[in-house]
């Protein structure tokens, strides 16, 4: 029974031998995962930015695939704008590139760049140092957003920052934990696998 397991196990490499075909579909996936974030979401009434899955599935995909993460989010902006209704709301084209998300969809690139690069992946947790760099991941998402939201729809700084920041910091920070432990607990997997 155990052998059984083992086989169908979605992170034994026997399954796909090749390392490169492994790393096309974990971007592949990453890909997927976001355009599914941004359909599991929550409008809020005095913002027109809903809460989303993405910064989880942001988070985790960039800690998991490092800087290939950046692939994926560039290929989730281009499927939008290439007319797949991919981000929130079913939206898509170029319009949606310019509405009032876009400053959160160029941030997730921003992000993946900082976690894919800044946080360790040592056996060993420096959580103060991982912590901070989850921090300054999330704020690169949230500051353009709040910045595009504000310059987009003309509200002043007070506004935009009580619309587009501070509704979203405590469930960014649950996602983006949660996202973290995760990535500890399958690290030496995901390590196997890319």
């Amino acid at each position: 029974m155990n052998q059984a397991v083992r086989s169908f196990s979605m992170f034994h490499t026997d399954v796909v031998s090749s390392r490169s075909l492994r790393i096309f579909l974990g971007c592949a996936s990453l890909t997927v995962l976001m355009s599914l974030g941004a359909v599991a979401r929550m409008p809020l009434f005095f913002t027109p930015v809903p809460l989303t899955l993405q910064t989880f599935f942001l988070v985790y995909g960039a800690l998991a695939l490092r800087r290939r993460s950046l692939f994926s989010i560039m290929g989730y902006l281009i499927l939008g704008a290439a007319g797949l209704p991919v981000f929130t709301n079913f939206a898509y084209g170029p319009a949606a590139l310019m509405g009032p998300t876009a400053g959160y969809l160029f941030g997730f690139l921003l992000c993946a760049l900082i976690l894919s690069f800044l946080v360790s992946d040592r056996p060993e947790i420096n959580v103060k140092r991982d912590a901070a760099v989850l921090l300054l991941g999330m704020l690169s998402c949230l500051i353009p957003g709040m910045l595009w939201l504000k310059i987009l729809t003309g509200m002043n700084f007070k506004t935009a920052f009580l619309t587009g920041f501070l509704p979203f910091v405590a469930g960014d920070i649950a996602k983006i934990s949660l996202a973290y432990i995760l990535y500890r607990k399958t690290r030496l997997r995901l390590q196997k696998l890319f």
